[in-house]
């Protein structure tokens, strides 16, 4: 038996994401454990999200970078996200701290003050929806100014922060949050998707960097329309004989 995976399972042991391998991290998300649960793995998507995008920011350097200027918007977006993935490791163990705390309050011998565990419960995935959207919105800056090279892993980047963010609200909402909170994070999660529909069908090469995304578009030529007309027929006439 892994030691590690046996230290994480007991409930007085303190979470170390840093110090823990991603084998023995999913293999502990993937037992019957109290933690890591699903905001730990939204934090790990965090992190992971913000490391693509910093990749992209570094091979976004180039000599013909630095002419344009790219290249410091690079450096600036890159050192950002760099640390920030380091950071949101920590959030996983914050996560994993705050639902501990969170279990302790439904004991029938529980003295401490809940109403406390109860926020910080809430405010770990809140902070971590919030943080998200900012790396999104970096990241959405430095898109335009990408090595076309490396396109695809900026949007690696900005799809794994959306998923983390998206999946970060699915914890917010079992901890009932405000209305206000609620229809804050929303709001975020919603420009991040506005981020994510502008990138959604790009190409690296062929499509100018930054340019508005035309997300999924249905060509027909008229042997197209022919085809989908006839499979409409199709359809009409096998649900009319059913139902007769």
């Amino acid at each position: 038996m892994n030691k590690v995976i046996d230290r994480r399972r007991s409930l007085d042991a303190q979470p170390d994401a840093r110090r823990t391998t991603l084998f023995d991290y999913v293999t502990d998300l993937a037992g019957k454990t109290p933690t890591p649960g699903g905001g730990g793995a939204a934090a790990i998507a965090a992190g992971l999200g913000c490391a693509a995008g910093a990749m992209a920011c570094a091979y976004s350097q180039r000599k013909k970078d630095q002419a344009s200027g790219a290249a410091v918007v690079a450096a600036q977006t890159g050192a950002t996200l760099s640390n920030a993935a380091a950071r949101e490791l920590d959030a996983a163990d914050a996560d994993a701290k705050a639902y501990l705390a969170l279990q302790a309050t439904w004991k029938k011998d529980f003295h401490g003050n809940k109403s406390e565990a109860q926020a910080k419960a809430l405010a770990v995935p809140q902070s971590l929806v919030e943080r998200c959207a900012r790396h999104v919105a970096a990241l959405d800056v430095f898109y335009p100014k990408c090595n076309p090279n490396i396109l695809s892993d900026a949007k690696v980047g900005i799809h794994l922060l959306a998923g983390a963010a998206r999946a970060a609200f699915a914890t917010v909402l079992v901890n009932d949050p405000p209305a206000n909170v609620r229809r804050d994070l929303e709001t975020k999660l919603r420009a991040i998707a506005a981020v994510e529909a502008r990138i959604w069908g790009e190409r690296n090469s062929g499509a100018s960097a930054g340019a508005p995304a035309r997300g999924f578009e249905i060509i027909l030529d008229a042997r197209g329309v022919c085809a989908v007309a006839a499979a409409v027929a199709g359809a009409f006439l096998l649900g009319k004989r059913m139902r007769s």
